[in-house]
């Protein structure tokens, strides 16, 4: 399956790149930015997404105001807004950051096991509170995600992602939510004091606010 770019009008004027994670589709960022255009790339292939965005630039002509990932988008995020021209600031939702190999192999060797398993408390730890878990459950459901790309994305993540952030001269903005079991706190502030992030912590969140609770405490941090 090649990766999916969605493209919404926006009555502002201003166009948002959106780079999706592993279980979030066009509904997060048309919460986030519903005035906006917004160019939503679902990464089912995740290493082609930086080539598919610059086509996709190319052909269109977009100027780009604002580019943001969620969860494994992040990452690619990056690799995009910092060969664009002008470089473009990423904000980041629930970045993977900090993980081990490993670590990433023994949670693609866990799914291919166990699916059904592993996605009930995938949803639980994404919304953070119970008010957003159908709202999590029905997003995933909604972008289609199979087995396979999420082992491809874990795949992905393998490689240092962190040193990019100390060439492009470009401070990016992390979004986390204090209650995200994906990816800890601790591990998350470790990486973005030894990378130079700007961390801004939301009491309340998951791993993937999709839910009306955490994005009405999102939505200030994105504009």
């Amino acid at each position: 399956m090649k990766n999916r770019i969605d493209v919404i009008p926006g009555a502002s004027g201003k166009t948002v790149v959106c780079i999706a994670g592993w279980a979030t589709g066009p509904a997060l960022f048309d919460r986030l930015f519903p005035n906006d255009r917004r160019v939503v790339i679902t990464p089912f292939e995740p290493v082609t997404v930086v080539q598919d965005l610059r086509c996709w630039v190319q052909e269109d002509g977009a100027s780009i105001d604002r580019v943001l990932g969620a969860s494994m988008g992040v990452p690619l995020a990056i690799q995009f807004a910092e060969t664009a021209t002008p470089r473009v600031p990423v904000i980041g939702i629930g970045a993977n950051a900090g993980l081990a190999p490993a670590a990433m192999d023994g949670i693609a060797a866990m799914v291919r096991r166990l699916p059904n398993a592993y996605l009930r408390p995938f949803w639980r730890s994404c919304a953070g509170v119970l008010d957003d878990e159908s709202w999590m459950m029905n997003a995933f459901l909604d972008v289609g995600w199979t087995v396979e790309s999420l082992t491809a994305g874990l795949d992905f993540l393998k490689w240092p992602w962190g040193e990019t952030l100390l060439t492009g001269g470009v401070t990016h903005t992390f979004i986390h939510g204090a209650d995200d079991v994906i990816s800890p706190m601790g591990i998350m502030s470790k990486f973005a004091q030894t990378y130079g992030v700007e961390l801004h912590i939301i009491d309340g969140v998951g791993h993937l606010p999709v839910g009306p609770y955490s994005v009405d405490r999102l939505r200030g941090k994105c504009q």
